[in-house]
């Protein structure tokens, strides 16, 4: 049986988080488990910042913390950044802060942005 979500990438954005893009020079990133976060880490994760898509990484190994109010989170390893600089994906209208599940093919479609590819995603699982 397949894993949920299993090569697609999982894409958040990191526009007011500074600390999390310093993180992410260390290959680290850390998110709340639950509520309106995921249950499960995720396999790939896509970061986007200043206005386009600068990182896609695989999940290497999860960690878990309590932070200080309590709460359980995240704590990822991840590997080398997988998307090529020469590449730019956008955004997209109304995407805003949104975190976004997307299928690898789909963000790679010649110019498509993260919002198209992840209608596109939604709309083809929607079908199975």
């Amino acid at each position: 049986m397949a894993k949920p979500h299993e090569n697609q990438i999982y894409i958040v954005s990191l526009s007011e988080e500074l600390d999390s893009i310093e993180k992410l020079k260390n290959n680290k990133y850390s998110m709340p488990v639950g509520h309106r976060y995921l249950s499960y880490p995720p396999e790939y994760m896509g970061f986007r910042y200043d206005c386009k898509l600068q990182r896609i990484s695989h999940v290497d190994k999860v960690g878990y913390f309590y932070d200080s109010r309590g709460f359980l989170n995240f704590e990822f390893e991840l590997g080398p950044n997988l998307l090529d600089p020469s590449v730019c994906i956008k955004p997209g209208k109304g995407i805003q802060d949104a975190r976004k599940w997307v299928d690898f093919d789909l963000l790679f479609e010649p110019g498509t942005t993260i919002v198209k590819a992840a209608h596109k995603t939604k709309l083809r699982h929607s079908n199975n």
